[in-house]
């Protein structure tokens, strides 16, 4: 992401790249590739990135919502 909060906080300067929530490997564009890293997270470490509607887990909601937006880009 290039610079932490904290880090801003303290008087860096960078940048911060923001993503549609479903391109979870933040590429620009919603593809297999965000399906499949959602999908590994299912039964693994939860990690808030993959929660798509902020249930607080991981599951098959999550990946229809990221197969939904198959091929957006921006």
């Amino acid at each position: 992401l290039g610079v932490a909060l904290a880090d801003i906080a303290n008087g860096a300067t960078g940048s911060v790249q923001v993503c549609k929530r479903t391109d979870v490997n933040c590429t620009n564009t919603v593809n297999v590739l965000d399906i499949v890293a959602t999908a590994a997270r299912w039964y693994g470490v939860y990690d808030s990135r993959y929660d798509i509607n902020n249930d607080g887990r991981v599951n098959i909601v999550d990946i229809q919502l990221v197969a939904a937006d198959f091929g957006w880009a921006y």
